[in-house]
């Protein structure tokens, strides 16, 4: 009888495990250029639902490299406090990802890291971005809610385009450029909200190109501050 109460306990230990737990074993990697800690390369697991460890191998995640979970099937990612970037199509065309949580130690997220992830909803972006790189969330046709930080300085070229969920987005008072195409064909996008103390911006070409739902007071409002181009 004790030796059936010992084997259920063990095997209710197990079941309780989180499924979305990760091992070593299920990253490859190499170490940053100074040696200091670890960038992820990719991801070979069977979960899902992704935690990625803080350490590997004793040595603190820094970074997540190019391409190190593009096109994967994964539904959602934690990355952990301590990565400061995610470097190029690190998430590309992870068209089932869902949710993405970021630390506030991040500093850097380069050129098209979340690039037609389709099933991505919303995200936060923590305080320590000043760029928003280019084609970031372009093709994120599902997204509908992003928290700009104020810290936010640029928003590159086609960064939101084709984000065609998009009703809504708020300039932080930082802000002083916004490149080629940013929100180009946002079809949904209605309200875009700009402090006041904003008084001019530096737009580059055609970046509300098609996104004609913006309504007029908004159009009015950018016309103030610097975009002269159609919509």
């Amino acid at each position: 009888m004790q030796h059936r109460t010992i084997l259920a306990a063990a095997l209710m230990a197990v079941l309780v495990v989180p499924l979305w737990a990760q091992i070593e074993a299920d990253f490859t990697i190499s170490l940053t250029s100074d040696g200091s800690g670890v960038v992820i390369t990719g991801y070979f697991g069977a979960a899902r639902d992704v935690h990625i460890p803080a350490l590997i191998q004793g040595r603190p995640v820094q970074e997540i490299g190019w391409y190190a979970f593009s096109r994967s099937p994964i539904t959602s990612v934690v990355i952990p406090d301590g990565v400061v970037a995610v470097r190029n199509w690190a998430f590309y065309f992870c068209t089932s990802l869902v949710s993405v949580t970021l630390p506030q130690s991040l500093t850097i997220i380069e050129d098209r890291v979340f690039s037609n992830c389709t099933s991505l909803t919303s995200i936060t972006l923590p305080e320590g971005i000043s760029a928003i790189e280019r084609g970031v969330f372009a093709g994120c046709t599902s997204l509908a809610s992003i928290t700009l930080p104020e810290g936010l300085t640029v928003i590159r070229r086609e960064a939101f385009s084709r984000c065609s969920s998009l009703t809504s987005i708020t300039l932080p008072e930082g802000i002083t450029a916004i490149e080629d195409s940013a929100f180009a064909n946002c079809t949904s996008l209605t309200s875009v909200i700009i402090p006041d103390s904003i008084t001019t911006i530096n737009f580059g070409e055609n970046v509300f190109r098609g996104s004609r739902r913006i309504q007029m007071p908004n159009q009015a409002a950018l016309r103030r501050i610097g975009y002269s181009d159609g919509f």
